[in-house]
Order: structure tokens, then sequence, then C-alpha cells
């Protein structure tokens, strides 16, 4: 008989917010640390689910040291791990009996056999800890009231600047230190913590962009923990999606300080079931029940993506806001959908995924049936991982060739939205970029931007892909900088060819010759990147009769009027650029339509303002539809002359 797991005692990080000072406010924010000293906690939390600390345990059993690295995949798990380990350190540190009395320098003692003892002696030290209230104030210009139980959350940029504001006085001379000091700048609130534990925090999610990646730790930041080496513990937390235990910059920190390394396990399936678990308690603790409609799978993965560095704490507000408005005891897709999280659930009603194609994109019909394949597929495949009876070799990295404006760009979008949904992919951000974009600046630059790119989307299309092969220097016509763009692809594809989607797009496709197809040399110039790609779907040129019918669909959805009579005529048109090698596809249809446009302008201005209605405005006759025929017509002939035929666009 299976045996029902206990609740997880600690859930949510105890994170409190201070304004110190009555001039000038400053933010503060520290860990408090239980009432219930149990060496314990972390122990039974990760037996009963909390299995993202498990490697703490043999972590704990090395010798303690003055300074604590921690890797988390974010703050909220961080700031957990600090609380878990400060109880544990705290334990060791003040208690030298079973009782665990505590003799502190201020001449107070501490005794924890006493539930009421401890509320007491709590209460005489700092009076509202325990309140209910996210935020207090100190008023005056009081500091930060030290105390073993309460940890001061430092971001390490503030300390950074601190240090290199002090570094730069000995440059202006002490005339100048003096006039810094008149303008009554505020000094840090943090800067008399020099005797307690401390927890400083490197953010590397919200600091990193895609073009500028920053490292994990500078030696900045690395070298101002020194200011803390006289405190009791100091605690830094290094947040990022998947942190690699060989990482250079943690490695340093921790032989120059001899620190121990907690690595919360940042397996996105350990990860996916410890939040669940998170959801489903907060959910029973507050008294309510998840209808057997919702699927707790999507709702988890969608309702820890509001708020990526504070999932927890976002479950417990929403469970709060339910309390609140007297939700009924069953959660249903319309509690969340009364919040405006429509798109944080999915029930038995979601829409087919032709549904979705057939909604935006006209005709194509082969395209969606590949594409619909790829997705059954992944959901198969993540189905029989789910289930334990193994992984399978299938990468969802595709290949998209065919004509320009065939809506490469916007199936690419289609199908992220249909993975994400089915949650095939970890979340909705989407990126464009063209080959040449992921080239760095400089030599070296490339690698670091192409990581920082499958660090921070979910699904990634690369536009113009052959690009990348197109240079002045190296062999075949490729530079240095393409070469070190494609080696960090087929690494970047081996580590993340299932959790993400990737696309290559460009020019190219069965009727072109190995000379004139581009993607089929970008597919050439690195053996590990064509290994990877598991389909190739071919967009081909849209047939006369759908690009009127595309016509038709952008002049409805810009509220136009436009007769069909003349459709045939539009289509012997489209059938005569289909045949020429620039033909543009969709864009020449929102081409065409433009055309259309300027004809009735054209032709209803010279009318008094008072004789044109609003139906005149709106409706596209005949008589337009032929001037814009011919119009298009001498355009091309103008811009493309006799060549037009013969060369064509990439």
């Amino acid at each position: 008989m299976r045996t029902k797991k206990t609740n997880l005692k600690l859930t949510t990080p105890c994170v409190k917010t201070i304004y110190l000072g009555s001039s000038v406010k400053q933010k503060a924010r520290y860990i408090l640390l239980s009432q219930d000293y149990e060496q314990s906690t972390l122990y039974k939390d990760i037996e009963n689910g909390a299995a993202i600390y498990d490697s703490f345990s043999q972590t704990l059993s090395q010798s303690e040291t003055r300074y604590n690295i921690i890797t988390a995949p974010t703050e909220e798990d961080g700031l957990r791990a600090v609380q878990y380990l400060a109880e544990i350190h705290s334990v060791r540190d003040y208690c030298d009996s079973d009782e665990y009395t505590l003799d502190r320098e201020d001449g107070l003692t501490y005794s924890f056999d006493s539930e009421s003892d401890i509320e007491m002696d709590f209460s005489e030290l700092f009076k509202d800890d325990c309140s209910e209230d996210d935020d207090d104030e100190i008023e005056d210009d009081a500091g930060f009231p030290e105390a073993f139980f309460r940890i001061p959350v430092i971001p390490i940029a503030e300390v950074v600047n601190q240090d290199c504001s002090r570094m730069n006085v000995g440059s202006f001379g002490a005339y100048s230190y003096e006039m810094m000091n008149s303008q009554k700048r505020p000094k840090p609130w943090w800067t008399d913590c020099n005797e307690e534990a401390v927890c400083i925090v490197k953010n590397n999610e919200t600091m990193a962009s895609f073009w500028n990646q920053a490292e994990l730790l500078t030696d900045e930041e690395i070298g101002c923990l020194k200011r803390f080496q006289n405190n009791r513990r100091v605690y830094l937390i290094v947040v990022g999606e998947a942190i690699s235990e060989h990482d250079f910059s943690v490695n340093t920190a921790m032989l120059d300080y001899t620190a121990n390394c907690f690595r919360i396990d940042n397996k996105k399936n350990l990860i996916r079931d410890y939040y669940k678990q998170l959801l489903l308690q907060q959910v029973s603790e507050h008294g309510f029940r998840l209808s057997k409609k919702l699927d707790v799978n999507l709702l988890t993965d969608r309702l820890s993506k509001i708020d990526k560095q504070y999932p927890c704490l976002k479950f417990e507000r929403i469970m709060d806001y339910f309390v609140h408005i007297r939700a009924h005891a069953m959660l249903s897709a319309e509690d969340f959908r009364s919040l405006g999280l429509e798109k944080m659930i999915r029930t038995e009603s979601s829409l087919e995924d032709s549904t979705v194609m057939d909604k935006n994109l006209h005709g194509m019909d082969a395209v969606k049936s590949q594409v619909k394949e790829i997705v059954h597929m992944m959901k198969y495949a993540k189905l029989r991982e789910d289930r334990g009876l193994g992984k399978t070799d299938f990468h969802n990295v595709h290949l998209f060739v065919g004509a320009p404006g065939t809506a490469k760009t916007t199936m690419a979008k289609l199908m992220a939205k249909m993975m994400q949904e089915e949650g095939l992919i970890n979340g909705d951000r989407f990126i464009s970029v063209t080959g040449a974009q992921l080239k760095g600046e400089f030599v070296g630059h490339t690698a670091p931007k192409v990581h920082a790119l499958f660090e921070r989307y979910d699904a990634i299309f690369i536009d113009e892909a052959y690009s990348l092969t197109c240079g002045s220097e190296g062999r075949d016509g490729i530079d240095s900088f393409s070469q070190e763009a494609l080696a960090q692809l087929a690494i970047e594809l081996e580590e993340h060819g299932r959790d993400k989607l990737v696309i290559f797009a460009g020019y190219g496709g069965k009727n072109l010759s190995k000379k004139d197809n581009l993607m089929y040399k970008f597919l050439t110039s690195n053996p590990g990147i064509s290994s990877r790609v598991c389909s190739t779907i071919y967009f081909d040129s849209y047939s006369p009769e759908e690009m009127v019918s595309i016509v038709h669909h952008l002049a409805k959805k810009d509220n136009l009027e436009m007769n069909s009579d003349l459709d045939g005529k539009i289509s012997e048109y489209f059938a005569e650029r289909r045949g020429e090698r620039d033909f543009g596809n969709g864009r020449e249809a929102r081409a065409f339509l433009e055309s259309c446009e300027r004809c009735v302008a054209h032709r209803i201005t010279p009318l008094l303002k008072d004789k044109v209605s609003d139906g005149m405005l709106n409706t596209i006759l005949p008589e337009d539809i032929e001037n814009a025929l011919k119009k298009v017509r001498e355009s091309h002939s103008e811009q493309m002359g006799e060549y037009g035929r013969k060369f064509g666009i990439g």
C-alpha cells in the first residue's frame, strides 16, 4: 500500500521587507528564520518531495565553512536553500546543549525548549518580525538591526558599487571625498551588517540579455565578498537556469574562499514535480481542490512562469485571492479565467492543432499536416518519457525551406504556440533572428551570443540561416565568426535539442540546383547541425487561387469590401507572377491590395467630402481592381525589366 507523502514544512521562504530611515528611505529585505529550529527540516522535506535539494545532504557532511555558495534555478529556490541551511547552521553555532540554550553577547539567554519563550524573546528583539504584514518601517535613521534569526538579503551589484565608490575616493582626494559626503548620500543599509550571517544574491536571469550575456560571477563580484570575511556566515546565491558544475567563475569563488557549494538540481523533471507539489499543497492548505478537468501539469508550468523568480509565492498569492473572493472549494478553469489567466490553463475543450492553423493561415495543407505530425510525435515522446518507458532520439530541430513570403515565420510562431500549449517546451519566449545576427563583433564573442540565445528563449527561429556560411575569409567563404557560430550551434542543439523548438529557415528547396540552394550549403557546412535536423518542411509558392483568397482575407481584415467579379483576372495576374523567380507570395498579395486602395483613394479624393459616404470609403470597385492590375504590371516591368525572369532574389 502506497503511503501518502507528508506536506513540505518549508514552501515559500520567509522573506520580509522593511523601510529604514525617516529622511531617506531605503528598502531592506531579510530572511526571517523559523522559530522551530529543527536540523531535520531539510532532510524531512527532501524525503517528502523536495528532491531538488537532495545533494545538500552530501555537502553538509563536509567540513563547515564561513562562505557557502548556492547555485539555484530561481531566486526563490536559492532563498529557500539559505533558510534551510541557516537554520541548521544556527543550531550548530549557538546551541551547546540539548535544550538549545543560547548565550549571547548582549546578556540575553534564548531557550528553545518552550514555544512561549521563543515568542517572548523574539518579540523583545524585533517586535514586528512575527507579524503577518509584508512591510514594516523603522523610524528615524536607525540601521538594520542585526540578529542571528534575521539574515539580510543584499544584491551583489550594490556591494560592488559600494566598493568601487570607496576605491575611487583616492583618485579624487580628501576634498572631493568631503564634497561627496556633504551631498548626504545615504550609506547603504547593509554596511553595518558585519557580525551575523548575510545573504548575497547574483541573479543572472534578471541581468543577462541575449546580446550581452553576463558572466555568472565577475572578478569584481568575487573580490567584493571579502568585506564580509568577519561575518558568522556568508551565503552567496548564484541564480541561473542551467549552471554547470564546471563553471569557472563559481569554482574560482569556491577556491578563493574555501567555500562549500550547494547545487540545487536543475533537472526539468525534478523542478516540474517539485513545483507541482508546491502548488497542490498551497491549494490544499487554502481549503481548495482542483477540478479533474484541469491539466495540473500544464497549470503548474504556466503559473510558475507568471513570476519566474518567485513561483511558489505567486501560487500562494493566487490562492489568497481565491480565499478573498470566497471562490468555490472546487477550483475550475473558470476561476482561473476570472483572473485573466486563460493562457495558463488547458481543459478537454482546447482547440485542435488544425483549428489554430486554419484560423491563421490559408491553404498550405501539406505544411499543416507535417506540423501536426511533428507535434504529435513530440507528445508521444513526452508521454513515453513521463511513464518511464524510455527516451527517444527525436530532436525538436526542423528546417523550413522554400520561396520568400510563404509564412514561414508565422508558421514557426504557431508551431511554438501549439507546443507550449501541450507543455512540450518550457515557455512562450519566442525569438526570430537572422543567421548574420548570431555573429559576434570580435573573435570569441560569437559563441557566448549563441549560448545566450538558447538560455533565454524557448522557441528559436533562425531565418536566412545560410547567411552564416557567407564570409570574406576562411575556407569556402566561411569566416572565423561563422565557424564559431556553427560550432556553438552544434553544441546547443545537442544540449537543448529536446527541450527547445529550433527552426532554421531560408531560401531553398527541391526545385533548385545545389549552386542556387543556399540552405543546402548551410547544412553541409557543419555535420553536427545537419545530423540533428529531424524534419524538413517545404513551403511551396501559393497557387493563383490561394493568392486570390489571401487578398480577400486581407481586405476583410482591413474592413474593406472587395468585389469578386474580377477574381479570374486577379488569378491570371498571379499565375504570371508565380512563374517568375522573384515572386513574393504573401507579400505580393498585400502589395496588390495596397495598390487597389491607392486606386480607390485616387477615385474618391476629388469628390466633395459631404458626398463621400462610409460605404464608398470601404468599397473596392471592379474599376479599382482593373487599374490596380495595370499599375502593378507596369511597376514590376519598370523594376525588373527584361532581367526579371532571369534573376531572382534569395
